[in-house]
C-alpha cells in the first residue's frame, strides 16, 4: 500500500504540479486525500462489501463493570455509524437507516451521536454493537490509508477531483469519471480482502456468514 508521502506526490502529478505551488500546499492534497478516503469508505459502506469497515463493540457490561441502573454506554471514538445490535448470537435489530436503531419498552435503545441509550431495565449484558468505523487520518508521509490493495489510483484521482475548480486545465468531473470507472473492481477486491479480525464468524442457514 502506498505511503501518504507517495500518494501526495501522485496528486501533483495529477494536477501536473509539485509541493512549491502554491495553489497546492501540502495541507490541502492531505486534507483531499483524507477526505477522499472517508467519502469511498462511506460509498463502499453502502455496498456488499460493508463488512470491511465494521467493527463490534462486545458486551457493554465489561466497559466500566455491570451495572443495572447504567443508562448510556459510550461507544468508540472511531463509531461512525450502526449497522446491528446483538444480543449474544441473537441479531436484535439490523439498521438499514439510522431511524432503525432505536425502540422503546423492554430492551429499548436508541444510538446518539457516539452513545448507546437504553431503556430503564434493560441489560446490558452480552449486549453487542456492531459498527461502521472511521478510518485513522493520514498525517505523516509514512502512514498508509486504510483502502484497498492496489486501488490507491482512486484516492489519487478523487483527491485531484477534489482539489480542481471548474475551468483549470485539469477537468474535475473528468478526474471523477476515470477513477468511478475502478468501482467495480474495487467493490470485488473489498469483498475478497480479508475482514477485519473484530468481526467474528457465525452460522446462517448451515454456512458461514460474516
Amino acid at each position: 500500500m502506498d505511503t501518504l508521502g507517495n500518494l501526495k506526490a501522485r496528486v501533483w502529478n495529477e494536477l501536473d504540479s509539485d509541493a512549491s505551488d502554491p495553489f497546492y500546499p501540502e495541507a490541502r492534497v492531505v486534507e483531499a486525500l483524507n477526505t477522499a478516503l472517508v467519502e469511498a469508505v462511506d460509498r463502499l459502506t453502502a455496498t456488499g462489501a460493508r463488512r470491511r469497515y465494521m467493527k463490534r463493540v462486545p458486551d457493554l457490561s465489561l466497559e466500566a463493570g455491570f451495572d443495572a441502573t447504567r443508562l448510556v454506554w459510550s461507544l468508540p471514538a472511531n463509531f461512525r455509524r450502526p449497522f446491528e445490535l446483538h444480543r449474544g448470537v441473537t441479531l436484535v435489530s439490523e439498521v438499514r437507516s439510522e431511524r432503525d436503531f432505536s425502540t422503546h419498552g423492554p430492551d429499548g435503545y436508541l444510538v446518539v451521536g457516539r452513545e448507546l441509550w437504553l431503556t430503564e431495565g434493560t441489560d446490558p449484558r452480552k449486549l453487542e454493537v456492531w459498527y461502521f468505523y472511521m478510518p485513522d487520518p493520514m498525517r505523516v508521509d509514512d502512514d498508509r490509508p486504510d483502502w484497498i490493495e492496489g486501488y490507491e489510483e482512486y484516492l489519487v484521482k478523487k483527491a485531484a477531483a477534489l482539489l480542481l475548480s471548474k475551468g483549470d486545465v485539469g477537468d474535475p468531473e473528468l478526474k471523477h469519471r476515470e477513477a468511478d470507472r475502478m468501482w467495480p473492481a474495487i467493490i470485488m477486491a473489498a469483498r475478497s480482502s480479508a475482514l477485519p479480525t473484530t468481526i467474528r464468524k457465525r452460522p446462517v442457514y448451515g454456512e458461514l456468514w460474516y
